[in-house]
């Protein structure tokens, strides 16, 4: 393995951008916290007294709900924002390995149409972007993508008070630098906002990895598209299987003997490797997907497709030990066959691998 490559999967595993991964970027997404940092919202407690003003804690809503929710109650349109500053992960955002899930519970009061709207933006940069879909007009062109969930309609609650569970999960655009999350509570009749939202999330995905490839060949993307972590020419990956390939032998193909030590250490990496490719197939997220999830289903079941919400961020630290591994042993057989070389030089007849 290069060095360089090396020292860049280091710099991007200890860099604040690996810390934003697999992680909820929404700051007090379930209303427990009281409103901020958001603003316009209200945090309202579930009502437990049986009443049908608000959501109760047996009306349709999160299976592991807190004690509040956001709501607009006064306030006949609002637009909240939180922003965040994603640009140390533009290396692998620019070569399309870095997905996106939106997901929440959002709904209304009865019949009335009021509503809540999820969206994240990609940006290019830090701009100000207008209310458009208040307002009317064009997103600027610092707009690169956006994701939207919800509203939730009357017909979809059956008419019924509650927050039904929505998804979606889509690549993040090249080039995006900023994300902006926008939260919509909009009244359409009566006298109060009855826009409702809990239990928001958005989590950026670690670069999956394929099911039938090598979790150390799956890595070489992570570090530079055009090339591979190995070097050319070197068979210590095997592309067909999960583990290193522990075939070629340490010593020489023209040496006679091969040393049952070098074998040994050849296994090393095999060894560890069985341990790193560990990867359900289906966490990869579907770069086409824009299914909303049916609200009936539990959210552990709605996500198996939508997100990769499974991965662990050690993954990518696994890479870079197996990626040692690799070089490691390379150094080895170069070590040997210069000592090989060094014992026929002297006459020796039988080479032997040094420890």
């Amino acid at each position: 393995m290069r060095p360089r490559l090396v020292l860049l999967f280091l710099g991007l595993v200890a860099s604040e951008g690996f810390a934003q991964l697999e992680t909820n970027l929404v700051v007090n997404g379930d209303a427990e916290s009281g409103v901020l940092p958001w603003s316009q919202l209200t945090s309202q407690a579930y009502l437990t007294d049986g009443g049908t003003l608000l959501p109760s804690v047996d009306s349709p809503g999160p299976v592991t709900r807190g004690r509040s929710f956001f709501w607009g109650y006064g306030v006949p349109r609002v637009s909240t924002v939180q922003r965040h500053d994603v640009s140390s992960l533009a290396p692998l955002i620019d070569q399309g390995l870095i997905t996106a899930s939106l997901e929440g519970w959002l709904g209304g009061w009865f019949s009335q149409g009021d509503s809540a709207t999820m969206r994240a933006l990609f940006l290019s940069s830090n701009v100000t972007v207008p209310d458009v879909w208040a307002d009317g007009g064009t997103l600027p062109p610092e707009v690169l993508g956006v994701m939207s969930i919800g509203p939730v309609t009357p017909l979809d609650r059956a008419n019924i008070t509650g927050l039904l569970y929505r998804s979606l999960a889509s690549p993040v655009p090249s080039g995006t630098q900023w994300v902006e999350l926008r939260l919509e509570l909009q009244l359409f009749a009566g006298g109060q906002n009855d826009g409702y939202a809990d239990d928001l999330r958005f989590v950026l995905h670690q670069p999956p990895v394929d099911a039938g490839s090598s979790v150390v060949d799956a890595g070489s993307s992570v570090v530079d598209a055009g090339s591979s972590t190995v070097d050319a020419g070197s068979n210590a990956v095997d592309a067909g299987s999960n583990t290193v390939d522990a075939g070629p032998s340490a010593t020489d193909a023209g040496s006679s003997t091969d040393d049952a030590g070098s074998s040994t250490d050849d296994a090393g990496p095999s060894t560890l490797d069985a341990g790193l490719s560990d990867v359900d197939a289906g966490s990869v997220v579907d770069a086409g997907s824009s299914t909303v999830e049916d609200a009936g289903s539990p959210p552990s079941q709605q996500l198996a497709v939508g997100c990769s919400c499974t991965h662990s961020p050690p993954t990518l630290v696994m890479y870079v030990l197996a990626g040692l591994l690799v070089a490691r042993r390379q150094m080895r057989r170069k070590a040997l066959h210069t000592h090989v070389g060094v014992r026929a030089l002297n006459g020796e007849a039988r080479s032997t691998p040094c420890h």
